[in-house]
């Protein structure tokens, strides 16, 4: 058996195949897992079953069965409700050939069933006998025929060890919440067989022995038949659509992080580890990290927030890198403290005033160094320099005096592009009554961020990734991603041992260097060990094609995930490891459809998020725009708070008012906006569904009251 089960993984490793078998739990005891399996199908539910004195067979049922009733079978779980189920078995094979996957429509049914296929081999030499014989009597009624020369072909291979036969038989189970309803979704599913050229007829007097085929060691067929391996190999193709893992998983309470439907109307549970399906890895530090890559407005903030808040249940610290304030509304919605990053307005960034430790003074020399130009222009001399002048500053005993522009006190004029020259453009006093073109960005003053009392924090870097003044500074962005990086780390170690997920935005930007791509990278490799999530996305591929180290990151990643993109190239895309059928469904995807394709482990599914009817009130909160964003902070002033558990809900009330209206003038949606949120707060309610329309008459009254009052 281990042989066999060894010999199994090995060639289905592509497929990520999972061996079932006992599991432990915290008291010791042993459960089996194929009798969870064999319980979900005869009983309708997973069931713990204990591996005892009693036999497997009895130990797994757990529920009652009627087959009393000609037309269905009913089942009676010891919990939950009743099951009815129509039988079927099938009697006519495919007889113009088969092909891998023929049946996989099946799949695609939404209701519930189950398809039981099985094959006994019969001995090679047997059933090379038989066929000899079959042969023999052939040719003595018609000599040499198209008949008899696939039967030679069969003994062929048989005897090259290419195919192998059996005795094969297939049954099927289908399901309904009432007898009326098992039986319209029998007939349904059995004319999905019938245009595929297999018949399965009902099993009315047999229903009995059809639903036993379910159980292993069943020799006993209503109707049996000779079939190859092969044709085994195209009914049983295992072309199902990935499910995604409902429980189980590494982080929280082990529930799937966010159920989404998969382009045919089927349910996938997305989650951001790639964890094997029926084990429990609940608490295991196993990586788990979701790259999204689309072009704009394709529905990729929306996707992110939407996953984002499915995550936020297990109650994660957060860290953000922004850009164009997308992810704003959701992140103050769920408490993080946000801030926007404005060239030449100083950040309220000083390192050299963070917490002092081995850790800093190395980020710090690090950090120094790059603003110097990089190990490239600073020699020997000038490094020593550095770190010595590091070692002063931090020596200081008055924190608020640490600066940059203190270190630069330390360092001696040496002539032109010296290092006290590079680093002074760093400086607010760099010397002469001047500024540092870039003393904004590191020398605030006073710094503002102990990143160790944070639970949540993002910044918006949008102004220091857009192309134009990236291209032209890309020192500035590699510095002070370096520094958020390092508050960051900060956050998480006042904090060790809770969930962190990384949100950065435009994860080209810190994929262009080195020191930020190898932070990414120290991530991805090592982050899962101190429980962090890296969550990346971006609008522009083209720009994470053209960086260095991004395909290499990104093919590292757990779930990538990728959003339409007519304009996809095959060869850039090569580099992702997109290829074929898969870089072909990317670009297939059309700009509006709400489509994305996930990939992970070998599995590869595509999935709809179309946030329609009602989910549509809620996406100002998803995905940020220019107009809703000054929605939300006249809102926030004119209720002055920044509580999101007061601001959202009115914000929210606000948006649907203004839409409604037509307008982005506040002098005329802000009234409305009063009237609408006293009256959802009289009714007590938080769907738009009932208050909206009950506004909107209203207001019309009002409205023509008032005309009527001054045209009288």
């Amino acid at each position: 058996m281990s042989d066999l089960l060894s010999l199994s993984s090995t060639l289905l490793a592509e497929y990520d195949p999972v061996i079932m078998g006992l599991e432990e739990n915290e008291h010791g005891a042993l459960f089996s897992q194929i009798g969870r399996y064999y319980s979900l199908l005869i009983n309708g539910h997973e069931k713990d079953v204990l591996v005892s004195d009693t036999r497997l067979g009895d130990a797994i049922i757990d529920s009652v069965t009627n087959f009393e009733n000609y037309d269905f079978v009913e089942n009676r779980p010891n919990r939950g409700g009743q099951r009815f189920a129509t039988t079927f078995d099938l009697r006519d094979y495919p007889s113009g050939g088969t092909y891998p996957g023929m049946w996989d429509e099946a799949i695609e049914q939404q209701f519930e069933f189950t398809l039981v296929q099985t094959f006994l081999f019969e001995d090679r030499n047997k059933a090379k006998d038989k066929f000899k014989k079959h042969v023999a009597d052939l040719g003595s009624v018609e000599r040499d025929s198209r008949q008899t020369e696939e039967l030679e072909n069969a003994i062929e291979a048989i005897t090259l060890g290419d195919k192998a036969f059996g005795c094969y038989h297939a049954s099927l189970i289908v399901y309904g919440k009432t007898p009326d309803q098992a039986i319209e979704n029998g007939t349904k599913m059995a004319s999905v067989f019938t245009v595929r050229d297999a018949t399965f007829v009902r099993s009315t007097m047999s229903n009995i022995d059809t639903w036993y085929t379910q159980f292993p060691g069943v020799t006993e067929a209503m109707y049996p038949m000779m079939k190859s391996t092969e044709n085994l190999a195209c009914s049983f193709s295992l072309h199902s659509t990935p499910t995604g893992k409902v429980k189980g998983n590494p982080i929280g309470d082990g529930t799937g992080v966010m159920p989404v439907l998969t382009a045919n109307k089927a349910l996938y549970v997305l989650n951001v580890h790639d964890s094997p399906p029926g084990q429990n890895n609940l608490g295991e530090m196993l990586p788990g990290h979701a790259v999204f890559t689309g072009q704009t407005g394709v529905g990729k903030t929306t996707a992110e927030a939407t996953l984002l808040t499915f995550l936020s249940r297990f109650d994660p610290l957060i860290f953000g890198i922004d850009y164009n304030e997308s992810l704003k509304h959701l992140l103050c919605a769920l408490g993080a403290e946000y801030y926007t990053v404005q060239l030449g307005h100083f950040t309220g960034v000083n390192p050299f005033q963070f917490h002092d430790s081995p850790g800093l003074r190395q980020m710090l020399f690090d950090l120094v160094l790059c603003c110097a130009g990089g190990p490239d222009k600073s020699n020997d001399a000038d490094q020593k320099r550095i770190k010595d002048s590091i070692e002063a500053v931090m020596a200081h005993t008055n924190v608020r005096n640490r600066s940059m522009s203190l270190l630069l006190r330390n360092i001696p004029e040496q002539g032109e592009n010296c290092l006290r020259t590079r680093l002074s453009k760093w400086c607010r006093l760099a010397g002469e009554g001047r500024v540092g073109q870039y003393a904004w960005v590191l020398d605030s003053p006073v710094n503002q961020f102990d990143a160790q009392t944070y639970r949540r924090l993002a910044f918006d870097c949008t102004q220091l990734l857009k192309n134009n003044y990236a291209e032209k500074h890309p020192e500035v962005m590699e510095a002070f991603l370096n520094t958020l990086f390092y508050m960051k780390r900060e956050m998480h170690q006042a904090r060790p041992g809770n969930l962190l997920l990384n949100v950065v935005a435009e994860y080209w930007a810190p994929l262009s260097f080195k020191s930020t791509a190898d932070a990414i990278q120290e991530v991805l490799q090592s982050g899962r060990m101190r429980g962090e999530i890296l969550i990346m996305d971006t609008q522009y591929p083209e720009q994470a094609l053209a960086t260095k180290y991004a395909p290499a990151v990104i093919q590292q990643v757990i779930t990538p995930i990728w959003l339409p993109n007519k304009n996809a190239q095959a060869k850039s895309y090569a580099k992702f490891g997109v290829t074929g059928k898969l870089f072909e469904a990317v670009r297939a995807m059309g700009k509006l459809s709400r489509e994305m394709v996930v990939q992970q482990g070998h599995q590869t599914v595509k999935l709809k998020m179309e946030l329609g009817g009602p989910l549509k009130y809620w996406l100002p909160l998803l995905s940020a725009t220019e107009m809703n964003l000054s929605v939300a902070e006249r809102i926030r002033q004119h209720l002055g708070t920044t509580d999101p558990t007061v601001w959202v809900d009115a914000f929210l009330v606000a948006e649907a008012v203004r839409q409604w209206l037509n307008t982005d003038d506040p002098a005329v949606w802000l009234p409305a906006f009063d009237y609408a949120e006293n009256l959802r707060q009289s009714m007590n309610t938080r769907d738009a569904q009932r208050w909206l329309p009950a506004f909107q008459k209203a207001w019309k009254a009002l409205q023509e009251h008032n005309e009527m009052e001054n045209a009288s």
